[in-house]
């Protein structure tokens, strides 16, 4: 058993053990583990499980069956802003008192503050509202945490309930609790090696090695020990704001004759040296095997696709661009440098 679903079954299996029947999913990628298993715990008769697309509909759907059942209930979401949009149900649970249980499903701490897609900084995220927060997450090589996992569990129902045994009298205002779930992939059962699917570089951020980001591309691949720029590079135009810097991309990609993997929010589809339909070519395991780049430069935060991803992770050597924005635009931990700006073509 991998590690999130050994998680995901710990959680929903104490959830259900202290009371709690209706569980409301927003269904997303990083929440499969504990929405598979809530589907088969309805079909086994233990739990309800109420299906809402929308998070903010979610929420107080949860509310309202707390509030009238008076029993804790709990609200299931993916990772990202998807979080944010329980705040304004999480605001009126905290000052009726009703014990909604806010269950947030999130990336494993090496992938926070990365740039990683769909991933903000979730826990306490809802502050003096939450009457006990938590973030739950599988330690590497640890097998013996399922009982850890479910005290947290456990006492955050209690303190949902009002019977927070760490307040003075054993009791304490009833409201509503965070329980945050940080999971690795692989997000569902698989046979063969549990630790398949994940990054191969994993742990905290290297150190960024700061390099000149106004010299041409040649001086800048110098400074890290490659004096010969690669023929076989590509360029990843990711989430970039300011079209000057779009415009940039295209340029350096036409002057070295580079090819562009460019996102939706890149503005750089219009460029010549665009690959089309890109996400499905690198989605050819095989292909890109044959094709592996000796050098990827991203430009912005990137990774809306699996298969950009799998391209920087092939890469030999990585560099990053960070425009905008407080994370490393890192999320594979793989940058050799991070760079504030994209770099002039070859002098």
């Amino acid at each position: 058993m991998n590690s999130s679903t050994a998680l995901a079954r710990a959680v929903v299996d104490q959830l259900i053990e202290s009371g709690v029947r209706d569980f409301v999913l927003s269904p997303g990628s990083r929440s499969a583990p504990v929405a598979l298993l809530l589907a088969q715990r309805e079909r086994d008769g233990q739990v309800r499980l109420h299906v809402r697309i929308d998070e903010r509909s979610a929420a107080y759907l949860g509310l309202g069956i707390a509030r009238i059942g008076g029993d804790p209930v709990a609200v299931v979401c993916t990772s990202g802003t998807a979080v944010a949009n329980y705040a304004p149900a999480v605001v009126e649970a905290s000052y009726a008192g009703i014990p909604l249980v806010v269950v947030s499903c999130d990336r494993p701490p090496e992938m926070r503050n990365t740039g990683s897609n769909q991933t903000i900084d979730q826990v306490g995220l809802f502050g003096t509202m939450m009457r006990r927060s938590v973030d739950v997450v599988a330690e590497r090589d640890r097998a013996d945490q399922g009982d850890q996992w479910r005290f947290q569990v456990a006492r955050c129902v209690w303190a949902a309930v009002g019977m927070d045994p760490a307040s003075a009298r054993g009791r304490s205002l009833a409201g509503p609790v965070q329980i945050n779930i940080g999971f690795r992939e692989p997000l569902v059962p698989a046979d063969g090696d549990p630790r398949t699917g994940q990054s191969r570089r994993d742990g905290p951020p290297p150190p960024t090695k700061v390099v000149a980001v106004r010299e041409p591309v040649d001086y800048l691949l110098g400074d890290i020990g490659i004096f010969t720029v690669p023929a076989r590079t590509v360029l990843v135009a990711g989430d970039i704001v300011d079209p000057a810097d779009s415009v940039a991309v295209m340029r350096l990609a036409r002057s070295c004759g580079w090819p562009i993997v460019a996102e939706p929010s890149g503005n750089a589809l219009c460029a010549d040296a665009a690959v089309a339909a890109s996400a499905l070519l690198l989605r050819d395991g095989s292909w890109l095997e044959q094709h592996r780049p000796e050098l990827v430069i991203t430009v912005g935060r990137f990774g809306l696709d699996r298969s950009t991803m799998a391209l920087v992770r092939s890469a030999e050597t990585h560099l990053a661009v960070g425009l905008s924005g407080k994370d490393r635009p890192d999320p594979l931990h793989s940058a050799a440098a991070v760079l504030s700006a994209v770099p002039l073509p070859p002098s």
